[in-house]
């Protein structure tokens, strides 16, 4: 709210907004207050002709837009300071949220109209809406926080029955052609889940239908025109379909589109802008209306040392706050892009230790003198004891922990380097009830085969059970004899009811319990059960709340398991091509697309294998990894520019500016000098940020 001094120094509110609105305070009179638009709004609509400039003569409201900055930019980094909670109709109204968006979210209205122009809507631009306000209860608001994570983050349905009578949400049943959204919606969901349609633990990850096939190019193209225009983005204003058709029927839209719409419409408005203004520039009104772009920076000072745990309490301080995170280390004068990267990527280094105890065992790997767990198929939470211990809560704080990493980085557009297996996607969008004897072989490939082994007998007693020409002796007998194909019978695999590698009862007393062909079907749903579901419940229910402490877990429902990874993580490993090379780098001072030394780099980095990739872009970005479009979708671009030296150039080292992504490259003689002297760089110029 804006406030205006006059001359003889006393305040009034002064009509700057939109439109007005009502705020009363329980028990007394209404108060009309305005709400005021930003100033990349006003530019944006004053370059369109909206609006008029004020008459000369009015008063200037400098002075207030600077105390107004101030005002938002101590909120927006100290967001505990709160003095004021505003409901509307009962419905406390986020920090994050502007004015426009609550009213047209809770706000009570007479009437909606078209949704072809946002000025449509009588009801949002003349209508009185109150506001109650009251002094700010932080332990209320956690309460009501608590129950909305509840309510928010209900886990989507999990059985094949469930999904297939899921029905549209309410706003799209009145639209035309629901019917065959929801036809398709049953198709995806058989090619999905077919394994469950015919009862067979023969899972394959591959869908029967090809989901392009599934993709409307016109409906994903209507999507991506309104996400491009930045009044969209400012007012929100989409149509009534616009986010439940996406949420409802992903396959509808390629993956791009739904990331666009992800950052449009979960995060807050500054962060959307911003994301808008790095992937299509030229949509920006003027260099001067970016400056509009509140977005808070928080700036920490991190020991490298002590990186893992100064993280901890970081992210735990900035849990629910919209700044953004910027980091920077002791001892070095580096600081921007390039360092909070490699925050990061530290980071998700340090959660792959072994001396935390967080994953499967598997194949380990030693660096700088510690070990790393290295799980082929991505890692997946330890399964242990459930009953409450002290080293249980130590573990489940370090899986809180992960999840608040998780979710800052999604919500900061930052990449990270953790390998995380599908199944483990799964709970983190809810749909792990599912998962059966297949998915452990995505997680523990032995385990699998020696549970396939067991599965055999289970197998042969049910064929045996189902002869109907046999006697109960003569089943008996018969479910007896059962070997096989090594000629080995059961009894002689020795196995109780404890979980594989672990002293872990599947049951109560359990350690006394013998495997046996009467108890086979048991051991086997009670392995499974507890691998991927019951000995991991309380660390993946503790990640799931530290990501829920960032941002509600139901903004993952516009993406399925096997592209989460994408989402959080950018591209895999891939050859880079000389085509994709010569497109996307950038020559400048010095340099043009046709200069030797740019072809030799695109040279050299096609012949690049995979850690040389990742320590190159280590060393450019600060991440070893690409965001999904690869070097198309890095921003900034890379940036290839010459560096002067007092001498001959091949005997001088490349250096870089991880803020803006640029590669200052002496003129070398030859591909195998630039090559030589670029992988000494990259090796040398690890961990560590200083002047060039």
């Amino acid at each position: 709210f804006r406030f205006d001094r006059t001359s003889r120094g006393t305040r009034r509110f002064r009509r700057v907004g939109l439109f007005g609105i009502a705020a009363q305070k329980r028990g007394k009179p209404h108060v009309k207050l305005n709400i005021d638009t930003r100033p990349i709004a006003n530019k944006y609509l004053l370059s369109r002709g909206y609006c008029r400039e004020e008459e000369e003569g009015r008063e200037s409201s400098s002075d207030v837009s600077e105390e107004e900055d101030r005002i938002v930019s101590r909120q927006q980094s100290s967001p505990a300071r709160h003095k004021l909670t505003l409901t509307i109709n009962n419905h406390p109204l986020p920090y994050n949220m502007t004015m426009y968006q609550a009213i047209k979210k809770y706000g009570t209205h007479t009437r909606l109209d078209d949704d072809a122009h946002p000025a449509s809507h009588s009801a949002v631009w003349h209508n009185i809406h109150t506001i109650v306000y009251k002094a700010y209860d932080s332990s209320e608001r956690a309460r009501s926080s608590a129950v909305k994570m509840v309510e928010e983050d209900e886990p989507p349905p999990s059985s094949l029955l469930e999904k297939l009578s899921c029905s549209p949400p309410m706003v799209l049943e009145s639209y035309k052609g629901i019917g065959v959204i929801q036809l398709l919606h049953i198709l995806h969901t058989i090619s999905h889940e077919w394994s469950l349609l015919l009862k067979t633990d023969d899972y394959n990850s591959n869908p029967i239908l090809n989901p392009d096939h599934l993709i409307n190019q016109q409906i994903a193209a209507k999507v991506e025109r309104q996400l491009q225009d930045p009044l969209v983005i400012m007012t929100s204003e989409y149509p009534k379909w616009f986010v439940p058709l996406p949420y409802y029927a992903p396959f509808l839209f390629p993956f791009p589109i739904r990331q666009q719409l992800l950052h449009a419409t979960s995060f807050d408005r500054d962060r959307a802008l911003q994301r808008l203004n790095d992937s299509h520039p030229e949509l920006a009104v003027s260099a001067e209306s970016r400056a509009g772009i509140r977005l808070d920076k928080d700036k920490r000072c991190v020991d490298r040392d002590t990186v893992f745990v100064q993280g901890a309490g970081i992210m735990t301080e900035l849990a629910g706050s919209r700044s953004l995170l910027e980091v920077y280390y002791v001892g070095e004068v580096g600081t921007g892009l390039g360092p909070t990267l490699e925050f990061y990527t530290l980071l998700s280094r340090a959660f792959q230790e072994e001396q935390y105890g967080m994953w499967r065992a598997g194949k380990t790997v030693q660096d700088d003198n510690k070990t790393y767990i290295d799980a082929a198929n991505g890692l997946y939470p330890r399964a242990v004891s459930q009953t409450d211990t002290p080293q249980l809560s130590e573990l489940c704080d370090r899986f809180t922990y992960l999840g608040r990493v998780i979710g800052k980085a999604l919500i900061d557009n930052r990449i990270l380097d953790i390998p995380l297996s599908e199944p483990f996607y799964r709970w983190l969008l809810g749909t792990h009830e599912k998962m059966g004897l297949a998915t452990v072989k995505d997680i523990d490939e032995v385990l699998h085969r020696s549970l396939k082994t067991v599965e055999v007998f289970a197998l042969r007693k049910e064929e045996v059970q189902q002869k109907e020409d046999l006697t109960a002796e003569e089943k008996e007998a018969e479910m007896a004899a059962i070997r096989d194909p090594d000629g080995t019978s059961i009894d002689d695999l020795c196995l109780d009811f404890l979980l594989p590698g672990t002293d872990i009862e599947l049951c109560p007393g359990g350690r006394s319990i013998q495997l046996s062909i009467e108890n086979v079907e048991e051991f086997l749903c009670g392995v499974v059960n507890y691998t991927l579901k019951e000995g991991v419940r309380k660390q993946m229910s503790a990640l799931r709340q530290g990501f829920s402490s960032v941002m509600p877990l139901s903004n993952l429902q516009l993406f399925y398991a096997n592209e989460l990874s994408q989402l959080l993580c950018g591209t895999g490993e891939a050859p880079w091509t000389e085509e994709d090379l010569t497109t996307t780098l950038q020559p400048d001072h010095g340099y043009t697309a046709s200069s030797p030394a740019v072809l030799h780099l695109v040279e050299v980095m096609v012949q690049f294998t995979g850690p040389q990739q990742r320590g190159f872009l280590k060393f450019v970005t600060g991440c070893p990894k690409l965001p999904v479009g690869g070097f198309k979708a890095l921003h900034p671009r890379l940036t290839v520019v010459k560096k002067s030296v007092d001498g001959p150039p091949d005997s001088y080292l490349p250096s870089v500016m991880t803020c803006v992504n640029y590669l200052k490259l002496p003129d070398y003689s030859s591909a195998q000098s630039l090559k030589e002297k670029l992988l000494i760089a990259v090796a040398e110029g690890q961990n560590s940020f200083h002047l060039s």
